[in-house]
């Protein structure tokens, strides 16, 4: 013990201890069942071991450098030199003995420790056991989450699964596909709309694929279509890009220029034009690309294949716009057009001389025309379409008029009132010629008989534009056929009058017997009576008779009216009725019904008529039949007075209607009866047509036109 102040020792303190002692104290200390407490130095030498001896074991040094610390600490052994590995430790300096007895430790720098050490089994068996509980507990928890997760993914997550599989599937274009989803709630619903979406695309979308087929196949066509307009073209057509080279050529080129197709396309087009015309076809191509849509044709010469010039028309045509414009180009082969153009050159200077030749023979046919026309012995004029005059030749001069008095005037001015009809108006109406008489006055006023003949002016195109008319005057014709057809009626008188005479004697002798009875008084009132009436008949037979044979006998003029065939017919029997008594020639009347009228002069039918039957009977020997017929045919009345006598030989027969020719005995006849009854019917625009056998009879057939027809000669204008 050190006294401080004088620095000097003043005693000393002796520590001991007990060997047994510090070894209980050690020995009690227990760690767990295998663990322990131990003492040992610095110098790795163990002090004090329950376990082991002090001379069995030695403590390594890698374990004494991590446990010779200066503080107390815990450290993770690799050996624990008590057959432990990776154990845990314990350490920690025991300072007292340091402080007190440094030499008594065993030397300068040696120290005791405190070492606890346990089995690591033993000392990681609880975490052990904690980490096995927690993995179980882990494990435990994961089935459990297994179990849930596998239920909500039948639940919840494999709709949701189906419903985007089933999506993906119809967004790839499977729209036949259906979600199949149960689940009651808002994912069925939204699979539900997933399904009606899909309906509604698959109909759209099939709808839409059959406008998109319908309008790819009228692509195709159209496509097919200008591919055939455009290779049949009458011109070479070429397309050009918006660089000037050539990308398509039609077939038609060919013909023309004579190139392949893989010679021009990718070449530059405006290298196929001569030079002298690049630099205008230049131009024409610029303005195309400035937005032009077409530019105006030009000539311009091309090489062909051979390298000729060809000589062209050109059309250019933009296809586009801006930067993207494509060039059509037509070329049009124009030799044989410049050929034919020289030929007509030279065809029109031939063709001028012509005309001019030409019209100086119509200017000479013109005055041969005029000339014909003014010294014709006929009036020759032609009428607007009012009817007024617009020419008329010279040879109107004899009936006192001027040319000049008549242009403009109507034509109806120069006629009698009572020949002013409406057959001119037909001709302009329906365009028929016609001819028939009319009276026209002269300048003085005199009444002159004229043969009119009109027919309709046509233009180009096959208008009526006017009349043409012919008027002759046959004022001496007329009088001199009046004459002889007062002649021939005269005859026919001399022909009635002995069977006149009988008509009349027969009821006259009746009447002749009645008065004489009655002149006696010996017959009763009754019968006085009935001869009275006899008498009376006899004499209005008489009456009628005479009455006939005044009106056929009298002169009367031609008047044109609407007249009943039949009646006509009846009329003449009657008068021809006593050429039938005291012979065996027998009447059939065989008269057609309803028959259309005729616009005629009756007296004049009756006439024909008369002459045709009396010539019937006269041509009978012996028994025999007179047939007259009547009826029509279209727009023809026909009358048939047919015999059984002797017939007409064929050398004769041309020549019955010829004047005065007869094969009758002298007086018997005038040889003017048939040629007489043939001008009256042509005068009625009609014709007589005559069959004859010799010894099997003769058939005259009368055809006049029904007034219907309104084309009959007549009297009226």
């Amino acid at each position: 013990v050190l006294d401080d102040a004088q620095k000097v020792a003043v005693g000393a303190v002796n520590v001991r201890l007990r060997r047994d002692e510090l070894f209980k104290a050690i020995q009690e200390v227990r760690i767990g069942e295998q663990g322990h407490a131990m003492l040992l130095s610095t110098a790795g030498r163990p002090l004090i071991c329950p376990v082991l001896s002090p001379d069995k074991h030695t403590i390594n040094a890698s374990l004494m450098r991590q446990i010779t610390q200066p503080t107390a600490g815990w450290v993770v052994a690799e050996d624990d030199s008590h057959g432990g590995r990776n154990a845990i430790v314990g350490y920690a300096p025991v300072r007292f003995p340091v402080a007190l007895a440094r030499e008594s430790l065993g030397g300068d720098g040696v120290q005791w420790i405190a070492f606890v050490r346990q089995d690591p089994k033993e000392t990681f068996a609880p975490l052990t056991q904690l980490i096995w509980k927690v993995s179980a507990g882990a494990i435990g928890v994961f089935v459990l989450m297994l179990l849930a997760g596998s239920f909500l993914a039948r639940r919840i997550v494999r709709p949701i699964q189906v419903l985007q599989e089933g999506a993906a599937v119809i967004g790839r274009g499977q729209l036949d596909h259906r979600l199949a989803i149960t689940t009651g709630d808002e994912i069925e619903k939204l699979a539900d709309s997933f399904n009606q979406m899909a309906v509604s695309l698959s109909q759209h979308t099939e709808g839409l694929e059959h406008e998109v087929a319908r309008r790819t196949r009228d692509l195709r066509e159209s496509q097919e279509r200008y591919k055939i307009l455009f290779d049949e073209a009458a011109d070479s057509v070429i397309m050009v890009n918006p660089g000037g080279g050539i990308i398509a050529v039609n077939r038609r080129q060919e013909a023309i220029l004579k190139y392949p197709e893989e010679q021009l396309v990718g070449r530059r087009f405006i290298d196929l034009i001569l030079p002298k015309y690049q630099p205008s076809v230049t131009s024409l191509i610029d303005e195309i690309l400035k937005g032009s849509n077409k530019t105006p044709t030009v000539e311009v010469k091309v090489f062909d294949r051979a390298g000729r010039p060809v000589s062209m028309e050109l059309d250019l045509t933009g296809i586009g716009a801006g930067p993207m414009t494509y060039i059509m180009v037509q070329l049009r082969d124009i030799t044989e057009r410049k050929a034919l153009a020289r030929q007509l050159q030279e065809y029109s200077e031939s063709l001028e001389l012509k005309v001019q030749e030409r019209t100086r023979e119509i200017e000479e046919t013109k005055t041969y025309l005029e000339n014909l026309l003014e010294n014709a012995n006929d009036v020759i004029y032609t009428l607007d379409l009012d009817q007024r005059f617009t020419y008329v030749n010279s040879k109107v001069e004899s009936w006192g008029y001027r040319k000049d008095d008549l242009i403009g005037r109507p034509y109806l001015s120069w006629m009698s009132r009572r020949h002013r009809g409406k057959r001119l108006r037909t001709t302009l109406d329906i365009g028929t010629k016609q001819a028939y008489e009319v009276e026209i006055l002269t300048k003085t006023g005199e009444p002159r008989n004229a043969l009119v003949s009109v027919s309709p002016l046509r233009d180009n195109s096959g208008q009526i534009v006017g009349v043409l008319g012919i008027a002759r005057d046959i004022t001496e014709k007329k009088r001199l056929e009046q004459q002889v057809l007062n002649a021939e009626k005269l005859a026919s008188i001399g022909k009635l009058a002995a069977g006149v005479a009988h008509e009349i004697n027969n009821p006259l002798g009746g009447i002749l017997n009645c008065l004489y009875n009655l002149r006696k008084k010996s017959v009763s009132l009754e019968r006085a009576t009935e001869y009275l009436a006899s008498m009376e008949e006899g004499l209005r037979r008489v009456q009628k008779i005479v009455r006939q044979l005044l009106d056929f006998s009298q002169q009367h003029d031609p008047e044109l009216a609407p007249t009943e065939v039949n009646a006509v017919v009846e009329r003449v029997l009657t008068l021809t009725n006593y050429a039938f008594e005291g012979t065996r020639v027998r009447l059939r009347r065989e008269l057609g019904n309803e028959l259309p009228p005729l616009m005629a002069d009756r007296h004049m039918l009756e006439q024909v008529l008369m002459n045709l039957i009396l010539n019937a009977v006269q041509a009978i020997r012996g028994e025999g039949v007179v047939t007259v017929r009547s009826g029509h045919d279209g727009p023809w009345c026909t009358i048939e007075v047919e015999d059984t006598g002797c017939g007409i030989s064929p050398d004769v027969l041309p020549k019955i209607f010829d004047p005065f020719f007869t094969t009758k005995g002298q007086g018997e006849g005038t040889g003017l009866g048939l040629s007489v009854s043939l001008g009256i019917v042509e005068r009625h625009g009609g014709e007589i047509a005559v069959k004859s056998q010799v010894g099997r009879g003769t058939t005259f057939t009368v055809r006049l036109p029904a007034m219907a027809v309104r084309s009959m000669v007549g009297k009226e204008a």
